[in-house]
């Protein structure tokens, strides 16, 4: 049986968003900065590239000087999210696979949608996106 995928972003507090991701026992725990690009804007982006355009996308959420970098691979009638925190080095950057995980287009563009819309619905959240839709 194939665990779901579950999302939540918690209160943002100083430029630092909290989110939790899972599937099964897997969980992934981000602090993602406010800079040098905001969280939800930076997702959405890459959410919209792969499920509209049919297109292989990321999303970068910095932690200041790492990151994680969460690919979004189409393919068929599914996609493939892959999440990687990428240790930024004076040379080169080390990736790390921290969780993968298929599903159709529907649910996990539901389950991105639920989470984003829920994060939106609370104050903090529609401030962000006011800001976000007059910047556009």
């Amino acid at each position: 049986m194939n665990d779901k995928l579950t999302l939540k972003f918690h209160v943002q507090e100083n430029g630092w968003l909290p989110i939790d991701i899972s599937v099964g026992d897997t969980k992934v725990e981000i602090d993602a900065s406010d800079v040098p690009r905001e969280p939800i804007s930076e997702l959405i982006e890459a959410i919209e590239k792969c499920f509209l355009n049919n297109t292989e996308s990321e999303a970068w959420l910095h932690l200041e000087p790492h990151y994680y970098k969460w690919s979004f691979i189409p393919s068929g009638e599914e996609v493939k999210i892959k999440i990687y925190f990428v240790k930024v080095g004076y040379n080169e950057n080390k990736e790390t696979l921290k969780l993968e995980y298929t599903g159709s287009y529907r649910e996990l563009l539901l389950t991105l949608w639920r989470s984003i819309k829920e994060y939106i619905s609370r104050q903090e959240g529609y401030e962000k996106a006011l800001y976000l839709v007059e910047k556009r």
